[in-house]
């Protein structure tokens, strides 16, 4: 008998745990998931210091991507800058002032992911499905 008492108790605390971590999972993912709230920072005029302006690309979702163009006359070439998962092109301003610093004559196109900044979305996928919109661009 004491040993059917030690199995039901072992299996509750262990459903117990597992369910626990069930319920923290789910936090974290729909906290990473699902934006619930802009950065103010993001939504200012930021970009204007770079001499950036502001842009909307339409993707193959039909979702509107907020991009930040810094155009050079008699460019050449165009470098599109990403930003990291939970960032936004906010974060790439000391990128560009590097860029900008080695390389001459480009064009420089920061972007918004899907869900970050000021685009439209949702994260999936952690990036992997952004790739095909960089191929539609």
């Amino acid at each position: 008998m004491k040993k059917k008492n030690v199995y039901i108790g072992t299996a509750v605390t262990l459903t117990a745990a597992a369910s626990s971590s069930v319920a923290l999972a789910y936090d974290y993912g729909k906290k990473v998931i699902y934006r619930e709230h802009l950065n103010k920072i993001e939504q200012e005029n930021w970009y204007e210091d770079i001499n950036a302006q502001r842009i909307q690309i339409k993707n193959h979702k039909g979702l509107y991507l907020s991009g930040y163009l810094i155009e050079k006359e008699n460019a050449d070439k165009t470098i599109i800058c990403l930003h990291g998962l939970m960032e936004s092109a906010y974060h790439l301003v000391k990128t560009v002032h590097y860029l900008q610093s080695i390389i001459d004559n480009a064009n420089i196109l920061m972007i918004d992911s899907s869900a970050h900044g000021l685009s439209d979305g949702y994260i999936r996928g952690f990036g992997y499905r952004d790739i095909s919109d960089l191929m539609f661009f």
